[in-house]
This record gives C-alpha cells, structure tokens and sequence, in this order.
C-alpha cells in the first residue's frame, strides 16, 4: 500500500513537471517569434491623440480671415505591421499614420491624408515627419500637408500630433 502511493506521488510529480516544462518551452518560443516579428518601438493597444492642424492664409485656401488652429483629438488604436505600426485617426479616420521601427527607435513617420471631397473620387496627400517618444508620449513633429480637392480648395497646412497610451 504504501509503495503504491509513492509511485502515484512520483508519477504526478513528474506529469506535471512535464506539463509545466512544455508550457514554458512553448511560451518562450511564441513571445520570441512574435518580438522577432514586430517592431518593438511603440506598445500596441488604445491611445489617445491629439491633433493640431494650421491652415496657411492663401488666396487658394476656402478659409477667410488669415490662419486657422484646428485642434481635434480622440482614441485611436496602434496596430502593429512588419516593419512597425500603423493607425488611423482624425475627422472619419481620414489620416492614415505609419511609423518605421528600428529595435526601440522610430525611424520614420508616414502621414497619408484621405481628402473627402464632393467628387466620387478621393484624393490623397502625403508627407513625411520626425517624431520623439518622450515620457511615454508618442510625438510626430510639425509638418506640411496640402488639403485639397483641386482648384481653390487647396490649402497648405502644418500638422503634428501627441498619443498617450490610454491607461486602464
């Protein structure tokens, strides 16, 4: 009788040292391939933004009286690509933004803007932008962007943005 119990105590032991060792071996495997795989600069997950537009004063521009300061902001959420992350924000998540990673370091900031326009058709502006990561604050620094959906509703603008890591 009690050499039946130590070979069932011995027998647990070891299915569940077992157990626990593919687990581990397993889990170490799948959190290295996915930090291989993804770009480590920015966490993905919900931030808030904050987005300041200035309008030039043109002769081109719709809007009268000099410059005008938009200030929208909003959550958005991070999404990780291959090469870093990507998101969406802004009036009908019109301003596409894609960041180029390299280890922790964001290298590279793509803006695309998706101009509505009264056609069937959509027109797109691109521009590039420097960016900071300071006190877990994601900032891409001003720069130029032309709204427009041809004819006198073009207008030049400076753009930059923050994101905040929303915390729960």
């Amino acid at each position: 009788m009690i050499v039946q119990k130590r070979h069932t105590f011995w027998r647990g032991f070891m299915i569940v040292l077992v157990v626990c060792s593919i687990f581990t071996i397993g889990h170490s495997s799948v959190s290295k391939s996915l930090s291989e795989n993804t770009a480590t600069c920015m966490r993905e997950g919900s931030y808030k933004f904050v987005h300041y537009r200035s309008l030039e004063h043109d002769p081109r521009c719709r809007f009268k009286g000099g410059k005008e300061v938009i200030q929208q902001s909003g959550y958005t959420v991070l999404t990780p690509t291959a090469d870093g992350f990507t998101f969406f924000a802004g009036n009908d998540n019109r301003w596409q933004l894609t960041a180029t990673c390299d280890g922790p370091e964001i290298t590279q900031v793509n803006i695309t803007l998706y101009n509505k326009c009264k056609h069937y058709y959509v027109t797109t502006s691109h521009s590039q932008a420097d960016v900071t990561l300071e006190n877990r604050v994601f900032r891409i620094h001003e720069y130029p962007l032309e709204l427009t959906c041809g004819g006198p509703t073009t207008c030049n603008s400076l753009e930059r943005w923050s994101l905040a890591a929303e915390i729960w």
